[in-house]
């Protein structure tokens, strides 16, 4: 008896803990009761999701601003030379 009692107080404790970890983290589902909260939760954490996807391009691409000669676009901004995404290195199975 003691030791399901035991038992089942750690697992609440893991449920609770992940919950609280899961709660702020940008990728966990969230659902709302209303517009206005989306918008309130959502804004709240853009500065969050900017930064995250900054990273991410970051780290895909080359984000330098390299202009390509004296080629411009049709707005006149330069175009850009060279090649942008960044290649993965391979990895070997062994």
């Amino acid at each position: 008896m003691r030791r399901a009692r035991t038992a089942g107080l750690c697992m609440l404790a893991l449920l609770c803990l992940g919950a609280a970890r899961a709660a702020g983290d940008l990728t966990t589902p969230v659902s709302f009761s209303s517009f206005e909260e989306m918008k309130k939760w959502f804004s709240a954490r853009r500065d969050a999701f900017g930064k995250r996807q900054e990273k991410l391009l970051a780290e895909r691409y080359d984000l330098s601003d390299t202009p390509a000669g004296d080629a411009r676009m049709s707005g006149g901004k330069p175009v850009q030379g060279g090649v942008r995404v960044k290649l993965i290195a391979p990895k070997l199975i062994s």
